[in-house]
């Protein structure tokens, strides 16, 4: 039986961490993608429908925070709290997978205070939904290892995280399937010789469940496809794969916004393009030297632009990141590593001597590699793709499950070394909470600059100006306009005052922000409105700027 604070105490000083550090965080600007996720919630407030229906941003998020929308609350305020909360269901969702895994409950508490820092880290960064994704797919894989005893719960779990992200659907469709493919194997191994008839009932059972399961995700998902299939004219389950692949391939030139010149936005309401970045691809690569209207690239611009490496590259440099990444939680990704190794080598001992008395630790040993496959599941797919920190979010989470496990197992193995197992949980929950920690920190910092630029951009007013910077800034410049009420265009294409004076024009592009030491000629006619070699930054209005003849 736990006690309230085993319960309790790591949600608790989760929620803690969470208010002071958005307390602290105030006035940090979101983040580009964060922006386009809250640019939607405030479209499904004012009942913009067909805006709001997005291929390439999931809904949920969006919808969640639509209601604050309509009640009048700012949009980023909303979002932080609602990053707060997120941040103890992460917590939540990962004692529940250790409690249904097995975890020592004291074990279990200690370790999950060790990740607090790490849930409020990855809840208020980016402000995106990853780690919501993340959440719904640990209480799902916590369905999936407590044998769906609640089949529609887990399908709605697995839809819930599909309009989350987009991505946790290949997992969500290939992780059971490997499951139970491995499961299957397992009881023919192990039943080798005999009747087999409780094995294959058991079998039958929990294949009944999950189908079961599936049609609930899959309802879900099929509803949110049709709708975005309807506004693409294709059928698809989502855009972003496509872009992110189309932008990362070997010989792309990448983000659109690194090369393209001005974008305008896809419809009228938008305040960027990055609203629905798939509309913004250029057909064709820009290429030539067109001084009149700045419409296609100069020699010297496309020196700037950088091809994305080959796919044998690619996976080399993603599992770098992943490694690189997995920092956030150091302590619980040794401690996952080392229990897996454990596990797996207890899972073939196990099997060669088909010692079924030991039921306790084959469930324990079993447990840790059900949540192995599932993290190499997630894992692999994202290593083909693209890798960042936030896209691990749900790796993490298992890690730190993982890792409690391994610590709970020698709880069992040595109940007289009880202190001592409490001590190395200690340990752990402090070796997790250290690298999060030092990045929540740093977070301030960036908070400190982002206060500066606050403080310089606000002596201009940009509500319902068209904005233009060099060199392209979507979240110091760009997300901004998400609250200013004014346009984002991104970067004008070439130095030259008159490609620049054209571009301009043709835009109606009425402010010109410069970051200083930039190589770029002001077009005549532009004039001064304010400079900062603190903020390193120059503001332009060029809304009256001469056009070449």
């Amino acid at each position: 039986m736990r006690t309230s604070m085993e319960r309790f105490g790591a949600p608790f000083v989760t929620l803690v961490v969470a208010i002071v550090a958005i307390v602290l965080l105030e006035q940090r600007a979101v983040s580009s993608d964060g922006a386009s996720y809250l640019a939607i919630s405030r479209h499904w407030a004012e009942g913009e429908w067909t805006t709001a229906i997005n291929g390439y941003w999931s809904p949920l998020l969006s919808l969640l925070i639509a209601p604050a929308a309509i009640l009048g609350i700012p949009l980023i305020a909303a979002a932080k709290i609602f990053a707060g909360a997120t941040s103890v269901a992460a917590i939540c969702a990962v004692q529940r997978l250790m409690r249904v895994g097995g975890a020592d409950p004291t074990i279990a508490a200690i370790v999950a205070v060790g990740a607090s820092p790490f849930a409020v880290f990855a809840a208020i960064d980016n402000l995106t939904p990853d780690l919501l994704m993340a959440t719904l797919l640990v209480l799902f894989v916590a369905e999936m290892v407590g044998g769906l005893q609640r089949p529609v719960v887990a399908g709605l779990l697995g839809g819930a995280a599909f309009l989350a992200k987009a991505y946790a659907l290949p997992f969500i469709v290939v992780y059971p399937i490997v499951v139970a493919v491995a499961a299957g194997a397992l009881v023919r191994f192990a039943r080798r010789g005999d009747r087999g008839h409780d094995a294959a009932e058991r079998m039958r059972w929990a294949l009944r469940r999950l189908l079961r399961t599936a049609a609930v995700a899959a309802a879900i998902a099929v509803g949110w496809s049709a709708l975005i299939s309807i506004d693409e004219g294709r059928v698809t389950f989502s855009t972003s794969a496509e872009y992110n692949s189309a932008i990362s391939q070997p010989g792309s030139p990448g983000n659109p916004y690194s090369y393209a010149g001005l974008i305008d936005p896809d419809h009228p309401t938008a305040f960027w393009g990055w609203e629905d970045p798939p509309k913004i691809v250029p057909e064709e690569e820009p290429v030539g030297d067109d001084a009149s209207a700045g419409a296609s690239a100069t020699i010297e611009t496309r020196t700037e632009t950088t091809t994305t490496p080959g796919r044998v590259d690619r996976v080399t440099d993603n599992i770098v990141e992943a490694a690189r990444s997995s920092a956030l939680v150091a302590g619980s990704v040794i401690a996952a590593v080392i229990t897996l190794l454990w596990a797996s080598i207890a899972a073939v001992a196990t099997l060669r001597e088909r010692r079924a008395s030991v039921k306790g630790a084959a469930r324990s040993v079993s447990t840790i590699l059900h949540l192995g496959l599932a993290t190499a599941v997630y894992v692999s797919g994202l290593l083909v793709l693209v890798v960042n920190a936030r896209y691990l979010y749900f790796a993490m989470l298992l890690a730190v499950a993982i890792g409690a496990l391994g610590v709970s197992e020698l709880a069992v193995r040595f109940p007289d070394r009880r202190r001592a197992v409490l001590a190395l949980a200690l340990i752990l929950a402090m070796a997790t909470a250290g690298r999060s920690s030092v990045a929540l920190y740093r977070l301030d910092e960036r908070a400190d600059a982002s206060n500066q630029l606050d403080d310089f951009l606000s002596g201009t007013d940009l509500e319902g100006l068209r904005i233009s910077s060099s060199p392209v800034d979507l979240t110091g410049v760009g997300a901004r306009c998400l609250d200013e009420g004014c346009v984002y265009l991104g970067r004008p294409i070439g130095r030259d005052a008159d490609v620049l004076a054209g571009q301009f024009a043709e835009f109606d592009v009425d402010v010109f922000i410069v970051r200083t030491g930039v190589d770029v000629e002001i077009p005549v006619g532009a004039r001064l409105l304010d400079r900062s070699d603190a903020v390193g930054l120059i503001v332009y209005d060029v809304s009256a700027v001469e056009t070449p003849s």
